[in-house]
């Protein structure tokens, strides 16, 4: 007998080309700052819940380059199950229709622990956010430095040494910029962060900028962290 997996999630696709699942459905709210400070709080509370409680899939570790997602195994442990209830109820309130779906096939399995698969997707499409849906970042970490960062752009230097640092923070939806480039339309200074990987990488714009200057790849990732900037290093490889 086949098993069956479960996954609940809202009805319109995100970056990934699928169905968002309900973390990032609910962080979508926030991000469009819809929920009010109780249910942010509620929201982050949960997150870290299952952060602490829900192992971690390690295709995470460099962004999810591969672009998989999760489906529960069945049964769901009640702890769990009552905590995506609460997230449902959110989603409920504020109008985002989502749904429960099951499925014995959901895509190639690249991961598997006692509570849950990680697959690829058999099928993509275009995303389908509707209208004042952020579709991101999205951090697979603590929301709560990030929750209250107005960062959505960042400012790297030019050196090769910050590129995966730099590919990393596009996969997550930030806007990466280098020297003199301008600022994309409807973004305003104060969100955006200026970070270099060595003293003096240059300037932005027609006047010079203050840098954050970093010694290499490893202490720009804590730089861009401590501002709520959710960035890793990782390789990609095979699923093992």
């Amino acid at each position: 007998m086949s098993e069956t997996f479960v996954r609940v999630q809202a009805t319109y696709r995100g970056r990934l080309g699928v169905e968002v699942g309900i973390f990032v459905a609910v962080d979508h709210l926030r991000r469009a700052g819809r929920l009010t400070p109780a249910e942010t709080e509620r929201y982050l509370e949960i997150d870290d819940w299952f952060l602490e409680h829900l192992p971690h899939p390690p295709f995470y570790a460099d962004g999810n380059t591969v672009g998989a997602v999760t489906w529960f195994r069945e049964p769901v442990p009640p702890a769990m199950a009552s905590r995506v209830l609460a997230l449902r109820d959110l989603l409920t309130a504020h109008g985002v229709e989502h749904e429960e779906v099951r499925s014995s096939d959901p895509g190639v399995e690249i991961y598997r622990d006692d509570v849950q698969v990680g697959v690829v997707p058999h099928e993509r499409g275009e995303p389908t956010a509707p209208s004042g849906v952020e579709l991101a970042p999205t951090t697979a970490g603590s929301k709560r430095a990030v929750s209250v960062s107005p960062i959505r752009a960042v400012v790297l230097g030019t050196s090769e040494a910050v590129e995966v640092v730099r590919e990393g923070l596009r996969r997550q939806g930030y806007v990466v910029l280098g020297p003199g480039d301008p600022l994309p339309h409807g973004l305003e200074e104060g969100q955006v962060l200026r970070v270099a990987d060595e003293e003096g990488a240059g300037t932005a714009g027609p006047a010079p900028v203050v840098w954050n200057p970093v010694d290499g790849p490893a202490a720009l990732v804590s730089a861009l962290a401590a501002r709520g900037v959710d960035a890793r290093l990782g390789v990609a490889g095979p699923p093992t």
